[in-house]
């Protein structure tokens, strides 16, 4: 609007009413004209001077903690704003308890819009509290900014890359339920442990119970005895924990393009929770990932360390991994295992259980290290092994919901010669 033929016009209309003697029209002319300048001068340099300043109360948060988005808009011009509107992106599944917010044309992302009347040298500042209840790191920003004159005839719009980020640790529950005592005050002591939980070393026989699969039965114990007699394993506490997570949760031949997102929280959590663990009772613990972090190509290789600093940096690692598998489980573990110390307890965190994951599990063994599987969400549903331990996590529909992990032993017939 008001283009060059408009002035045109204007200046004719004011020629012409000045020829006729036609005051009115010439100063209506003239008045047109001149606020038809002032908006074109008010559209110029409304966004100059224009500042808009965010700051997060914290970059880290755990899961189901919130963080305050606090924005401040200033004005350093005489010119006064009529109206400012400043869309600032948030991921679409964090939206702030208040706020007006609106649909982004990108998939996963909104706008949280501020409108405000700025007079000239004016400061407004405003919250926002976000819950972190998405795991991840997230962006805020970049902004788009749009003001124009008083009377709504131009408008002015700039994108400015202002942004920040921000993660959000996994889900971080007890795991008390399955087993793991506190550590006892004086040094390292034998007692029942699911992950700790070694064929190679028993300690005892019990009478069965129905929750014991079949390959702990001690079949010379139950014939001395006539009745049936389980193999009861020892275990130690002195052990460093190496974490494996397959981001491998689709089907098969899916692994490198598809996900099942709540099978993978479930890794995720389960992963916390179980690093957390190791950090009070102050156990060597490490993490590998066959997937790599946003912004980075290498995988997720943490080694096992008692450093009070190595269970931040996991959870720092759970939550920026990206949610594809680079390379299939079974050979990240058999490429990584090889650097563990012997003894190592490898644990392997899946979604599903496989015979290729069964077969690197009894490779781990045969290096000298203790693996044990861990599948979470979907009950096993093929045929166990004698010497790889295998533990499943229910829950995973309800992940948000747990407020701990309980296990069971995987109730599974071995197949002699499977794998």
């Amino acid at each position: 609007m008001f283009t060059r033929i408009w002035i045109v016009a204007f200046v004719g209309v004011a020629i012409v009413g000045l020829v006729l003697h036609a005051t009115s029209l010439f100063f209506l002319a003239i008045a047109v004209f001149l606020i038809a300048l002032c908006a074109r001068l008010w559209e110029r340099y409304c966004l100059v001077g224009v500042e808009y300043r965010r700051s997060l109360t914290s970059d880290r948060a755990f899961f189901g903690d919130s963080i305050d988005l606090d924005v401040e808009i200033v004005n350093r011009k005489a010119l006064p704003l009529a109206w400012l509107e400043i869309e600032d992106e948030l991921p679409r599944r964090l939206p702030p308890r208040h706020g007006r917010v609106q649909p982004s044309f990108k998939s996963d992302r909104s706008y949280l819009v501020n409108v405000v009347a700025l007079r000239p040298f004016e400061r407004v500042r405003r919250r926002f509290t976000i819950p972190c209840v998405e795991r991840g790191e997230h962006t805020v920003g970049p902004i788009r900014v749009r003001s124009g004159d008083l009377f709504g005839f131009f408008r002015r719009q700039e994108d400015r890359p202002v942004s920040a980020r921000f993660l959000v640790y996994p889900k971080v529950v007890p795991i008390g339920q399955l087993g793991l005592p506190p550590r006892q005050p004086l040094g390292d002591v034998r007692r029942p442990s699911w992950i700790f939980e070694d064929p190679a070393w028993i300690a005892g026989v019990r009478e069965y119970t129905s929750r014991d699969g079949m390959r702990r039965i001690h079949w010379k114990a139950s014939a001395r005895s006539e009745r049936l007699q389980v193999k009861v394993f020892d275990a130690t506490t002195d052990h460093q924990i190496a974490l494996f997570v397959n981001l491998h949760t689709a089907g098969p031949s899916w692994w490198w393009m598809a996900f099942d997102e709540v099978a993978l929280e479930m890794i995720a959590v389960t992963a916390a929770s179980l690093a957390r663990w190791a950090s009070q009772e102050k156990l060597p613990v490490g993490l590998y990932v066959n997937g790599h972090p946003r912004d980075q190509q290498t995988p997720i290789a943490l080694p096992p360390t008692a450093d009070p600093a190595q269970y931040p940096r996991i959870l720092e690692a759970l939550a920026r991994m990206q949610p594809f598998a680079k390379a299939p489980i079974e050979q990240f573990l058999a490429d990584q295992s090889t650097r563990l110390p012997f003894g190592t307890t490898v644990a392997v965190i899946a979604a599903r259980l496989t015979d290729g994951l069964l077969e690197a599990g009894r490779q781990a063994r045969r290096r000298g290290h203790s693996p044990v599987l861990i599948v979470v969400g979907e009950r096993p549903g093929i045929a166990g092994a004698d010497d790889v331990p295998i533990r499943f996590v229910p829950g995973a529909e309800i992940w948000r919901d747990l407020t701990t992990i309980s296990g069971e032993a995987a109730l599974l017939t071995s197949l002699q010669g499977r794998g």
